[in-house]
């Protein structure tokens, strides 16, 4: 028993090893489209739900999401800010969860095909949500002002709620989140798989027990 979990432990290490090193070489060249796709979605989201600032717009450049939107500047004239609201840095983590994903153990290509699918969903609208905190912080940031402009007004539970939520998506969120939600996916199809896995035998295994029973 303990030999048989070694050896899943030691294949899906390698197995992990080897698809984060793979996809980390490949992201440079699918985040410029997965920024895109944020700020399109965000621009979109955003601008239904009202909570877009008037006059303001996402746009994706450099594998980042920026907005663009006017500010007033200290000496109270009006002026346009692009601001950084959400980088490579931030959503390279769906890196993370496909990799676990594929070194899942037990798991046909279908299955683990359908955790990417549901586990990247529920990260790219945490994504959503982290392009919006990031989107109220820098405006409210009470910083500002030493970049000659004048944050939005608000309360203090106001900014440091949008403190402690850029924080935690920045920090703790970029492990986090992809983590749980392939141990959610995968504990929802793993164990009828695991145990059709255990029950029933290879064809390697039928076929020399057939040609023992033979003999």
């Amino acid at each position: 028993m303990l030999a048989t979990l070694r050896a899943r432990i030691g294949r899906f290490t390698a197995w992990f090893t080897i698809a984060l090193l793979l996809l980390l070489a490949v992201w440079r060249f699918l985040s410029p489209l997965y920024a895109q796709g944020m700020a399109t979605v965000g621009q979109t989201i955003l601008h239904a739900t009202g909570m877009l600032p008037p006059d303001s717009h996402l746009e994706a450049r450099d594998r980042r999401v920026w907005i663009v939107r006017p500010v007033t500047k200290s000496d109270g004239s009006a002026g346009m800010a692009t601001v950084n609201v959400l980088d490579d840095a931030t959503y390279v983590n769906m890196i993370l969860l496909v990799s676990l994903t594929i070194a899942t153990p037990l798991l046909g290509l279908a299955t683990k095909a359908k955790i990417c699918l549901a586990g990247g969903a529920g990260l790219s609208m945490l994504h959503l949500a982290d392009l919006y905190i990031k989107l109220r912080w820098t405006a409210v940031y009470p910083g500002l002002q030493a970049h000659g402009m004048m944050p939005e007004a608000a309360s203090s539970f106001t900014v440091k709620l949008y403190e402690w939520g850029y924080a935690f998506f920045s920090v703790n969120g970029f492990g986090l989140f992809p983590i749980l939600l392939w141990f959610a996916a995968t504990a929802f199809w793993w164990p009828q798989h695991a145990q059709t896995a255990e029950v029933k035998p290879s064809r390697r295994k039928r076929a020399k027990g057939a040609a023992t029973h033979k003999r």
